[in-house]
């Protein structure tokens, strides 16, 4: 099958890079939290040049149209975006159910790498914070060496506002 015929259409968090989660962040905000509309499944015209795809959540992608297609581009998709109601090859079927399985561990993983690197992260940040209470006097030596004439009292950078 040529690829401009086909998509699988992300629609969860798995796709989105870091930079990318901003992104992803205001489609779920755009998109309220009810129950699915459409199961996962096959679905006609999920983006402008796919005439099927899978789509695992039908919500999150009419978001994703919503909130990242040009403007001149979303109604029509969101017209013609809908699920497949005939009966398809078997063995298509069966590789959407292959695909929607190997969604689902897919983000199950992701989830369980996203906690561990969080909480690597916030076991470095203690280490680091660590390193800076017990080297305080060097590096505040080093700060009145490159920074002269900086405001900073021990706390802030501001001046407190006098009282009248």
């Amino acid at each position: 099958m040529e690829k401009a015929l086909c998509a699988t259409l992300f629609c969860g968090e798995v796709k989105y890079t870091t930079k990318e989660r901003r992104g992803y962040m205001k489609i779920k905000e755009a998109v309220p939290e009810e129950k699915e509309k459409y199961s996962p499944g096959f679905y006609w015209h999920g983006d402008h040049n796919a005439l099927i795809g899978y789509c695992h959540n039908y919500n999150r992608w009419a978001g994703y149209i919503r909130t990242r297609k040009p403007e001149r581009e979303q109604e029509l998709l969101l017209h013609l975006f809908k699920k497949v109601q005939g009966e398809l090859p078997s063995k298509v079927v069966e590789s959407g159910r292959t695909l929607n399985e190997a969604w689902y561990a897919l983000n199950k993983t992701w989830r369980v790498l996203d906690t561990c690197a969080k909480q690597a992260y916030h076991q470095a940040g203690q280490v680091t914070q660590d390193a800076i209470e017990e080297n305080y006097e060097a590096i505040l030596a080093l700060h009145e060496k490159e920074c002269p004439h900086c405001p900073w009292n021990g706390e802030t950078i501001f001046l407190k506002a006098e009282t009248i």
